[in-house]
């Protein structure tokens, strides 16, 4: 018989699966009384749960307690997840941005001041007619090549070669 003096017994021999189904319903019995003492308080609920099959009514409050519990963390991991993308892309597309402004001032300091005539018309814009001067810079160099190359002709002499090479350069 389970009393309030050997019920710390009982419950070891429920923790080390000692106990027989009928033991273990006179626990579950002794924990449906009103009055037990407070050092297994605490064991109540677990006993409760045990006694009705390992399931639990749950009421509504509880439900949504449970569900913000736990989806609380999950909340917080994707908010952390979302934010280090967002911070990532935005640092990555200011560092794009930074290197194609440095591109672009590089391009406008070296072609500053060149135009295009078109029907008598002097066109300044770079951004209207930077396709049109790096496409003539590359037939002037393509026309300087060929030109070295032909003067090269004929002079095996390195030396030679080599002071022609620098005075047609400069």
């Amino acid at each position: 018989m389970i009393d309030d003096k050997n019920i710390n017994e009982w419950l070891t021999r429920f923790f080390n699966g000692d106990t027989s189904c009928d033991e273990e319903k006179a626990l579950f019995a002794y924990f449906r009384q009103t009055n037990i003492p407070s050092s297994v308080e605490q064991y109540r609920e677990m006993m409760e749960w045990y006694d009705n099959g390992l399931q639990r009514e749950y009421n509504e409050d509880e439900i949504s307690q449970k569900k913000s519990w736990i989806l609380k963390p999950v909340y917080r991991y994707i908010s952390l997840v979302a934010s280090i993308v967002i911070l990532f892309t935005v640092g990555l597309n200011i560092i794009k941005v930074e290197k194609r402004s440095r591109e672009l001032i590089e391009l406008y300091e070296i072609y500053d001041g060149s135009y295009v005539m078109e029907n008598g018309i002097k066109n300044t814009d770079l951004s209207e007619i930077l396709s049109e001067v790096q496409r003539v810079e590359s037939l002037v160099d393509k026309a300087f090549e060929e030109s070295l190359q032909q003067t090269l002709e004929g002079v095996e002499d390195p030396m030679e070669r080599e002071s022609i090479i620098n005075m047609m350069s400069n």
